[in-house]
């Protein structure tokens, strides 16, 4: 009896062993499986995160409004696996403005008679001044050649076997781009038009025509010469070729082909591609700010004082007849004014909504800038028949005494700067 109980214990004791090796061994494998299931989920998790983050692409727009739809989690996900998956298509970090433009320095302002091209001329020859650029400066005194297109033996160039590179061009010069290139490459060109009538009555008393042509005692010089146009032109007085089409002329076309109308058209739309910016005259403070934009200049640095104003004196009435013949006689002119009207407004339309905005901005500096100048009472010592001159308050600034500054005050300045010497 005690035998078999001790047989019995044994046996019990055996049992017992066996049974928790079996579910020890159970229990691991089943604790393994739950690892891997686990596993599995958390990898099964993150397949469901880029799914819901490529499907949250197309609804981005929520997600940027501050929508509150969120992408849903799997519910079997322990704790240790959720994490924050980026939405894809949709920048987390800050995304920096697009950078700013840089100032032009390489740029062409052509010269036109009679447009205010003095006043924006100055306003170029300034920037260069405040900016130490360089300038192509004509040998005689502040012009190149009027009458014929431009070249480099014109300007005042130092001894070189080739040619020196300038910032800048600005003067009187006939139009001839492939010459201009090469004192001034990669440059922004830019010239001025006015309405043809203003411009030609505008010429004609200026350069004091009817004294040249021996009409000035009759009562209206300007009729008494469309009488008889041709004849008059033809005596070719002083500045003659700014008596037909002098804006086109200025640009290099011949007056043999004014009346050609297919040559003027076709050089009109190669004047188009090759000017970046046509100012217009009647609108000179919308032309700068155009102009600012494109050359990505201050608005101080467009600021200006008028030059070459006429006094009444030298001013002729227009009548309606009168009109009519002034047109027809610079027809060509007419052509190149109303095509370059139209891309003017053009431009202005591209600028975007903030340009009468800009404009009413600088027309306020601009009066303030004047009141802070000019003495309104001064008398200048400037003595020219043709022009009124505006006269500095006593204690005007610096800046205003720049502003103040003419064509040829610059080119003197820039032949010392450059160490020109005739």
């Amino acid at each position: 009896m005690v035998m078999w109980s001790k047989r019995l214990m044994l046996l019990v004791g055996i049992y017992v062993v066996l049974t928790v090796a079996f579910f020890g061994g159970f229990l691991k494998a089943r604790s393994t499986h739950r690892q891997e299931s686990s596993a599995m989920f958390t990898r099964d998790d993150r397949i469901d995160a880029v799914q819901q983050a490529v499907l949250l692409t197309t609804t981005s727009q929520w997600m940027l409004n501050g929508s509150s739809i969120q992408p849903t989690r799997n519910p079997q996900v322990s704790k240790r696996s959720t994490q924050v998956m980026p939405v894809i298509g949709v920048s987390t970090t800050h995304v920096p403005p697009p950078p700013q433009c840089l100032p032009v320095h390489q740029i062409v302002f052509l010269k036109t008679h009679k447009t205010a091209s003095t006043t924006a001329n100055t306003i170029i020859q300034r920037y260069g001044y405040e900016q130490n650029l360089t300038f192509v400066i004509p040998k005689r005194k502040g012009k190149f050649s009027l009458t014929q297109l431009f070249n480099t033996k014109m300007a005042a160039l130092p001894k070189r076997t080739s040619y020196p590179v300038y910032n800048i061009l600005a003067n009187h010069a006939r139009f001839n781009k492939p010459e201009l290139e090469k004192l001034v490459p990669n440059a922004t060109y830019m010239t001025i038009l006015r309405e043809p009538v203003s411009r030609f009555e505008s010429a004609f008393g200026y350069y004091m025509m009817a004294e040249h042509l021996g009409i000035s005692g009759y009562p209206d010089p300007l009729a008494e010469f469309f009488k008889n146009p041709d004849f008059y032109f033809n005596k070719k007085p002083f500045m003659y070729f700014q008596l037909k089409n002098g804006m086109i002329f200025n640009l290099g076309l011949d007056q043999q082909h004014h009346r050609r109308t297919t040559v003027v058209k076709r050089k009109i739309a190669q004047y188009g591609k090759q000017f970046d910016l046509v100012l217009l005259t009647e609108y000179f403070d919308e032309s700068l700010i155009l102009m600012k934009k494109l050359l990505c200049w201050k608005m101080e640095d467009i600021l200006y004082l008028p030059k070459g104003k006429r006094p009444e004196t030298r001013r002729y009435k227009i009548s309606d007849e009168l009109r009519s013949k002034i047109l027809e006689w610079n027809s060509a002119d007419v052509k190149l004014y109303n095509h370059f009207n139209k891309t003017f407004w053009r431009k202005v339309d591209e600028y975007g909504p903030t340009f009468y905005r800009d404009l009413e901005e600088f027309r306020e500096r601009q009066r303030a800038i004047y009141t802070e100048c000019v003495d309104p009472n001064g008398i200048s010592r400037r003595r020219d028949p043709r022009e009124t001159f505006l006269t500095l308050r006593r204690n005007a600034s610096g800046f205003c005494r720049v502003l103040m500054m003419r064509v040829d005050d610059f080119v003197n300045i820039y032949r010392q700067r450059q160490g020109i010497i005739f």
